[in-house]
């Protein structure tokens, strides 16, 4: 018997409104966002969800009394979430230093200054958005 026809059976009533509510969809092509389970579910069909992360790029959203406590997804999602962790910082990185070198190079600027400079261009900016 099939993965898909082994769940079918393994869902049939009581657990056919939850069949509505956490949908495992065998399709082809790889959903946009994660779909939540139950962690008890998750747990009994842990096999075939896998199956479905590693084989269609299924996403699961593992919930205990209605929260969300875990994800399941592929080690290709979870790479690129990660260098995207990196990437964002190394961007607020660049953008601490680059605040450090404007601070040292107008050091010798008084804050009021700062203050009437930062007011004036915003005047500026306000006054360009209305033409």
């Amino acid at each position: 018997m099939s993965p898909k026809r082994l769940l079918d059976v393994a869902l049939q009533p009581p657990y056919t409104s939850w069949k509505k509510t956490y949908p495992l969809a065998l399709s082809s092509k790889a959903p946009s966002m994660s779909r939540p389970i139950k962690a008890s579910i998750a747990k009994q069909h842990f096999e075939h969800l896998l199956d479905g992360v590693r084989t269609q790029g299924e996403q699961y959203e593992i919930q205990e009394e209605g929260r969300a406590v875990a994800v399941l997804i592929s080690l290709e999602d979870f790479q690129a979430l990660q260098q995207m962790q990196r990437l964002k910082e190394q961007a607020w990185a660049d953008l601490e230093a680059l605040l450090e070198k404007v601070h040292a190079r107008n050091a010798h600027i008084p804050p009021e200054q700062v203050a009437r400079d930062v007011e004036a261009a915003i005047r500026e900016g306000q006054t360009q958005e209305k033409r």
